[in-house]
């Protein structure tokens, strides 16, 4: 199964039900993807705390895709996980290498934003809009990491438009990219797994 086959599932199976829309981009202060991938799971561990669930199969099931922006759009590919970059350094023996930028370092020029799909309630008790929001910029804020936060309240109008728009980068990316708890497995799967 692909990673885009993955993404595509996930996000199928939950929006069978009622689910809210939101995007975030870190403006400054994200420190890698590690963290940015930590952050996003923490955030909506402690969003389901607040409404009194506490086992993790019954968390707030949610996908997230973490996007770049520059990289991207520039057409680089990812070479054993990094990005390469159009400059070259010639040695002394003539040899010219190219050299690879760590999808880790500067964050802040690469520009990772993420796409979440997420459940609207639990239980039939609705998830309020602003908690949400307080609560997701606070988690990044206390890291000294400042978002711009998008939410979409209405049904998106196609949304198998919507999630293909959002799944044009998939082929360039990896696991590390895509996060979900929308099943019981609270982690992405090996892609490098065979299927039958």
């Amino acid at each position: 199964m692909t990673l885009k086959e993955t993404y595509l599932k996930e996000v199928k199976n939950l929006i069978k039900d009622p689910y809210i829309y939101v995007c975030i981009k870190p403006i400054s202060g994200m420190k890698s993807l590690n963290q940015f991938r930590f952050l996003i799971k923490k955030m909506f561990r402690e969003v389901s705390k607040l409404y009194g669930i506490y086992e993790p199969h019954r968390h707030l099931k949610y996908v997230s895709i973490i996007e770049i922006n520059k990289s991207i759009i520039l057409g680089d590919d990812l070479y054993m996980g990094k990005f390469s970059k159009t400059s070259k350094s010639v040695q002394r023996n003539g040899n010219v290498t190219t050299n690879y930028l760590d999808v880790t370092d500067n964050i802040d020029e690469l520009g990772f934003h993420t796409h979440i799909f997420l459940q609207k309630s639990f239980n039939n008790t609705e998830i309020s809009h602003n908690l949400l929001k307080q609560y997701i910029s606070n988690c990044f804020h206390k890291m000294g990491i400042n978002i711009n936060y998008y939410e979409k309240r209405d049904e998106v109008y196609s949304i198998d438009n919507f999630i293909n728009y959002h799944t044009k980068q998939l082929h360039y990316l990896n696991s590390e990219f895509l996060i979900y708890n929308t099943t019981k497995l609270l982690n992405p799967i090996n892609t490098e797994l065979q299927y039958p």
